[in-house]
């Protein structure tokens, strides 16, 4: 069980799981999802830049990396579906654990995006 208990930590966690997301959509033919997904890596990466100096060196508690794994051996049509509602818990659970508020509201904003595509 990793945790993911720092602002780089939660930031880096989600850049990956955006880039997984990407690779998994483009292997099933999902081009408008893996689109948005690279979009949202460059948007976190730009809040992260912007954002680093400003965060407070608090301790994030109750993030893991187990609790958002993704089945990317899943080729069922629901298996994207799936790995997007992954992400939305993801990004509900970051958000309400950063303190800046335009860090929260960026992981709020991929929450929803991804919650639309696992719904």
């Amino acid at each position: 069980m990793n945790e993911i208990n720092t602002f780089g930590a939660v930031m880096a966690f989600a850049i990956d799981l955006e880039q997984r997301l990407r690779n998994y959509a483009s292997d099933h033919q999902a081009d408008d999802y893996a689109s948005s997904c690279l979009k949202r890596v460059s948007t976190l990466e730009r809040v992260r830049r912007e954002n680093v100096v400003e965060i407070m060196l608090e301790p994030i508690q109750g993030l893991t990396t187990d609790r958002y794994f993704i089945d990317t051996a899943d080729q069922s049509p629901q298996g994207i579906q799936a790995a997007a509602a992954v992400a939305a818990r993801f990004y509900a659970d970051a958000s309400q654990k950063v303190n800046v508020l335009e860090v929260k509201r960026a992981l709020e904003r991929c929450g929803k995006q991804h919650k639309e595509i696992a719904e």
